[in-house]
């Protein structure tokens, strides 16, 4: 009886054991669209290829979270809009062997977006009046994008990103999306400006966006050391004052000059920002070339008005 059960066992069994052993041995190769692929346009050939197949093959596909649906190698493959896709490939053969090819691309076929919630660049906004002498920009796209920026009538070149300077991108996990942070210009004089941003996609689309605005800022006057200027001896006595400059159309002053203000802020060469004041002595200064930055923020009920003043000098031993 243990013989009879056995051989019972064996007949029922093996075939079954084989064919699941016989299971996924087919490789779908996915060569169109290859992975990672930007298309300029929505529709392209579907070619993929099946290796381990025995007899007659089939085939379904699904195109990002649509059904499957029966396809065959060669055929046009569409899509609906622009953005992130994805397409499965299910081949089975005779035996019931199957195999699975999946592929990413994404398509892009015209310019690319200043998308909300930000769909234009931040602070300043158009026709704004500026009382600081700094700015900063940010907005979304829809898909990866070069930037380049530029201040006024000036060539486009590298723009200037957050914190570090560098340009980086984040996709938040409720969509698609692209985010660009950062400084355009650390430093802006007095008068009309604008800042234009110019991205462009993958596939070569252009789109650019301009502010135009108006910095009236607090002006820090230096006449010692004066730019340019060459101071005999190590040491230099500074001389320097803070006034208002003539209001532009638009812009207006809250509070008196010296109102709630700061400290002045000073920074020598590549050392570390110190408190200054008129009449302090910077002593100690090695001959050559020197670089004095003097800052002083003023406060506008609550708002902070920025002042900065830049010069180069050279020092000369005695």
């Amino acid at each position: 009886m243990s013989s009879k059960r056995f051989a019972l066992f064996l007949t029922l069994m093996l075939p079954s054991s084989l064919a699941l052993l016989a299971c996924d041995e087919l490789t779908v190769t996915i060569t169109s669209p290859t992975e990672g692929a930007v298309l300029s346009t929505r529709c392209t050939p579907l070619d993929f290829s099946v290796v381990g197949s025995s007899g007659a093959l089939k085939y379904r596909c699904a195109v990002d979270s649509q059904p499957e649906k029966s396809c065959t190698p060669g055929e046009t493959l569409c899509v609906a809009t622009d953005g992130a896709h994805k397409v499965k490939v299910t081949a089975q053969d005779a035996r019931g062997q199957t195999g699975v090819g999946l592929t990413h691309f994404r398509v892009s076929t015209g310019q690319p977006a200043f998308n909300p919630p930000y769909g234009t660049l931040l602070a300043p906004s158009e026709g704004q009046c500026l009382s600081s002498a700094q700015l900063w920009q940010m907005f979304y796209t829809d898909e990866p994008v070069t930037t380049a920026c530029r201040q006024d009538a000036e060539p486009y070149g590298p723009c200037h990103w957050t914190m570090d300077g560098v340009h980086r991108t984040r996709t938040p996990p409720e969509s698609d999306t692209y985010e660009y942070l950062g400084y355009g210009l650390p430093l802006l004089a007095n008068g009309p400006h604008s800042f234009s941003v110019r991205i462009e996609n993958e596939t070569g689309g252009v789109n650019e966006t301009t502010i135009n605005f108006t910095i009236n800022a607090p002006v820090i006057t230096v006449t010692v050391p004066a730019n340019g200027s060459v101071i005999a001896g190590t040491s230099v006595t500074l001389t320097f004052s803070a006034s208002l400059p003539p209001l532009s159309t638009g812009c207006s002053w809250e509070n008196p000059l010296d109102q709630f203000s700061y400290p002045y802020s000073c920074k020598l060469d590549s050392g570390a920002p110190f408190t200054c004041s008129p009449g302090q002595v910077l002593s100690g200064l090695a001959s050559g070339p020197h670089f004095l930055e003097i800052s002083r923020r003023f406060a506008q009920n609550g708002a902070g008005m920025w002042g900065v003043s830049r010069v180069n000098f050279s020092t000369q031993s005695q």
